[in-house]
């Protein structure tokens, strides 16, 4: 079909005890269906086209005709049954806010997506492609934070399930990142929005960050990863072992450790209310593990590691007891506290560090649901919170369920509005941008 493409795209060591399975998690409930004539009415009424044409047209007419829209619609079978892959239908564009709801009224989609502003307005792009460049020139540097990336630190949920235990690591990764880009950067305009189920998404509008080319984007990723990734907490690797192991760690990174990472650890993994805190058993192996892949071969090391783990487990002694037990362990010739110091900011930051999806933040036609689509999955609206409210959000009861939008006005919109109004204020002249 012209004009439509699908979206491309997630010493003898004694064994801990393990646990019987956790309950299910309050947030694993199904939520309510979504409604087709919901999502119809939500996205020819409701969506704030306006605010939209003022944000990512940033008082340009040009750029906002030249940024890409996306919708995804479910299809249906002949007898009533969703279809396993949704319609995406890329490259839709519009002269202003009223074209972009009458776009809406036309395809109501399940959701949207917005990529880049690129050199012509992609609606064109049959026409002028293969004549003259067709590529993206400006996009907001956005990050993604996904809940399942913690699923090898995590006990209470796993995969697209979230509650408010594991929430605190994604908190944890908010504000890590919201420092960096603030101070290493000078990033001023941050949007934070929930993404509906189970992720954070971090929108950067500064004018120097949308400008950002994809070879600058990628290194500005680099800078700022820390976490590797791994299926399991033992195959997980942090680009800065060498530099905690020789105690050369980047000034920036001493800073955050000090600020963020150590009290998110303490929040988290030292907190007997949060079911991730060390003395769940997975949880325990998990850090012991990381000694022994680390510092195993020091004398006597691993048998009082097990030995504390064993008793936080047995619930002789606190999470927090036991983290300062461990951190005090001396042999007689003091050579582990010089060996395994650096260790225990190892396991800080890879409990706490945020996880993020760098292809989501280096290509500047990477595709990133729209603050206030519904998530077709949960039906919940993808709502923006700020950064001092992060200890009260509460993302599965102050993102609304579409079947709760009719009739008033959206939610946490002033929130919209007014990061809008602050890059207005700076009068910012894009008329002659590419």
């Amino acid at each position: 079909m012209a004009g439509m493409e699908e979206k491309m795209d997630v010493d003898e060591e004694r064994e801990i005890d393990q646990p019987a399975a956790d309950p299910e998690p309050e947030a694993a409930k199904k939520f309510p269906p979504v409604e087709l004539a919901q999502l119809a009415h939500y996205y020819n009424t409701d969506y704030p086209c306006e605010l939209m044409q003022r944000w990512l047209g940033y008082g340009s007419a040009s750029l906002f005709r030249r940024r890409e829209f996306v919708f995804q619609k479910t299809l249906y079978n002949s007898d009533g049954q969703a279809q396993d892959k949704p319609l995406m239908v890329r490259y839709k564009s519009y002269d202003g806010s009223e074209q972009l709801r009458d776009g809406l009224k036309k395809f109501e989609p399940d959701r949207v997506e917005i990529g880049p502003v690129y050199t012509h307005q992609p609606k064109l792009r049959e026409k002028v492609e293969g004549r003259i460049p067709f590529e993206p020139v400006q996009r907001e540097l956005v990050f993604d934070i996904d809940a399942s990336d913690y699923d090898d630190v995590r006990v209470c949920c796993s995969d697209r399930r979230m509650c408010p235990d594991c929430w605190a690591f994604m908190t944890a990764g908010v504000r890590i990142l919201d420092k960096v880009l603030r101070d290493d950067f000078g990033f001023e305009h941050l949007l934070w929005v929930f993404s509906g189920r189970r992720g954070i998404h971090c929108w950067v509008s500064d004018k120097k960050a949308r400008k950002l080319t994809d070879n600058q984007r990628a290194a500005l990723s680099k800078y700022i990863e820390v976490h590797l990734g791994g299926k399991t907490i033992d195959d997980a690797k942090l680009t800065i072992e060498r530099e905690l192991q020789g105690n050369w760690l980047h000034p920036s990174l001493k800073r955050i450790h000090a600020e963020y990472v150590q009290p998110a650890f303490d929040q988290i993994l030292l907190n007997p209310d949060n079911q991730n805190n060390l003395s769940h058993p997975t949880i325990a192996a998990g850090i012991v593990q990381v000694y022994k892949s680390r510092v195993g071969t020091v004398a006597g090391v691993m048998q009082k590691v097990q030995d504390i783990m064993q008793r936080a487990v047995s619930h002789a002694m606190t999470p927090r007891q036991a983290w300062e037990a461990i951190r005090k362990i001396k042999t007689q010739a003091g050579q582990f506290q010089k060996s395994a110091e650096w260790v225990h900011s190892l396991v800080e930051f890879m409990y706490t560090y945020p996880r993020l999806d760098v292809k989501v933040t280096t290509k500047r036609n990477h595709l990133l649901k729209s603050p206030f689509s519904i998530h077709p999955g949960t039906g919940l609206l993808c709502v923006p919170f700020l950064l001092d409210e992060l200890d009260t959000f509460r993302p599965f009861s102050d993102a609304p369920h579409i079947s709760q939008l009719t009739g008033m006005r959206l939610p946490r919109l002033e929130i919209f509005e007014r990061y809008i109004e602050r890059m207005e204020s700076e009068r910012m002249d894009d008329d002659d941008d590419a």
